[in-house]
């Protein structure tokens, strides 16, 4: 039984997030800011940060 190399849950293609619309829970906080940045950097088109 051979094992299959696991796949990054986080899709590393900047084509993946272009054109994306994506929300983040917690985008405001520290992980969650970091998160927007990074899919920001990637060419997401709208990124929803909901609030209370």
């Amino acid at each position: 039984m051979t094992s299959q190399p696991k796949q990054p849950s986080w899709p590393n293609n900047a084509t993946f997030w272009r054109n994306q619309r994506v929300t983040v829970t917690g985008g405001a906080g520290f992980l969650g800011s970091f998160v927007v940045e990074k899919l920001r950097e990637r060419g997401a088109a709208d990124i929803s940060i909901p609030r209370r």
